[in-house]
């Protein structure tokens, strides 16, 4: 594996785990500490983590260095569109196991967070943050 690959992997699994405190904290606060209602508070969550990551991982992960208009929109709606998927798949297991199956919210949601990081590093590499010929990136 080449330097320059396995630094960006190790900088996205760095921005990625701080991205799921932010997921997992701001989850926390929401529900058990506001009291909000859980699926309230994980939709808070997730947009809340959302705009975290985006600006994270296209400054400091994959070094995006146009800020044309043009360019954010694109990025950020293909962003979100991976992520709004995400949300649907971590809204999916905190509905089954932890509404339904009564499991833990905590630990399922760590679950959740680990299959998302995977899963999105490779959407955001191959495509939303991937280098555009003449694009600047």
């Amino acid at each position: 594996m080449q330097s320059i690959e396995r630094k960006e992997i190790l900088h996205y699994l760095f921005f990625a785990v701080l991205t799921a405190f932010v997921n997992i904290g701001s989850f926390t606060l929401y529900v058990p500490v506001l009291g909000m209602r859980l699926l309230l508070g994980n939709t808070l969550a997730f947009a809340t983590t959302v705009i975290f990551a985006y600006f994270t991982f296209k400054i400091f992960v994959f070094k995006g260095k146009s800020w044309t208009p043009g360019i954010i929109l694109k990025e950020f709606a293909g962003f979100l569109g991976t992520r709004l998927f995400s949300f649907l798949f971590d809204m999916g297991m905190m509905t089954l196991f932890v509404t339904m199956l009564s499991l833990d919210k905590t630990g399922i949601k760590i679950l959740s967070n680990l299959v998302i990081i995977i899963a999105n590093y490779f959407l955001n590499k191959y495509w939303i943050f991937r280098k555009r010929e003449g694009a600047g990136g």
